[in-house]
């Protein structure tokens, strides 16, 4: 269900054959993907940070700490601890030496217990220019979701080749489908 102060938290779970047809798009947007710089992608990247660290990221912030039974102060220290490692040189080095994938999009499997680990698939997977699916976890559905909009706000191409939802674990025919459809899955 979706929240009125959460409007980046999609308000409908994706059917099976909707979560099929997203894949097929994400692997549409590849050609796009791989034509933007990497000093966009960088641009966007460190545009979506700040969000996530900043006023506009205050009511993603509630939401999670309550979400996730935690203090404030916990949820703010775990969210920096992350992101502060993903927008240092060292990480946004991939952006420009990192190889290029091949043809499939992937799956990622998010654990709810690490706000804000999001970031740790996407940066690799955006300096691929590997098209993904982010399944997050039912208890922590809204990072995920927010910093893909922060991205795409930024350059719309990531909203097209990079996609977040959640539904519930064991949902055998949309597990079945987002299984079928990825060429890599983490988990």
């Amino acid at each position: 269900p979706r929240s009125p102060s959460l409007p980046f938290f999609p308000s409908v779970l994706p059917s099976p054959s909707r979560l099929g047809e997203r894949f097929l798009q994400l692997e549409a947007a590849r050609a796009a993907l791989e034509a933007i710089s990497a000093e966009r992608l960088e641009a966007a990247w460190r545009g979506a940070v700040e969000d996530a660290l900043g006023p506009p990221g205050a009511a993603l912030r509630d939401a999670m700490a309550s979400t996730l039974r935690l203090s404030s102060r916990g949820l703010t220290t775990g969210l920096v601890t992350v992101l502060e490692g993903a927008r240092s040189e060292d990480a946004l080095r991939l952006l420009t030496t990192a190889r290029r994938a091949g043809p499939g999009s992937a799956l990622v499997l998010l654990a709810a217990n690490v706000p804000g680990l999001a970031v740790q698939v996407l940066l690799p997977a955006i300096a691929l220019r590997r098209p993904l699916l982010i399944k997050s976890s039912s208890r922590e559905p809204h990072f995920a979701r927010f910093f893909l909009d922060a991205l795409a706000r930024r350059e719309p191409v990531l909203g097209e080749a990079f996609a977040a939802t959640s539904w519930p674990g064991g949902d055998v025919d949309r597990d079945r489908v987002a299984l079928d459809a990825a060429s890599r899955v983490v988990a």
